[in-house]
């Protein structure tokens, strides 16, 4: 899964990002985002199910 979001606000810790597809806003780390990332800029978020990762996590936590 992909989609395409709009960097709206970087504060110190985090992202104010909106989805371009449907425009709803949240928060995200700031160490996701690439380096050298500014407000305005559009970035693609790619998505997807790691199931082996998944089943290392279930046993950890």
């Amino acid at each position: 899964m992909s989609q395409y979001i709009y960097i709206e606000k970087i504060k110190e810790d985090t992202a104010v990002v909106t989805a371009l597809e449907g425009e709803e806003q949240f928060c995200i780390p700031k160490y996701i985002l690439p380096a050298y990332s500014r407000e305005g800029d559009v970035l693609k978020l790619e998505l997807s199910f790691d199931p082996y990762k998944t089943l290392e996590m279930k046993s950890i936590l």
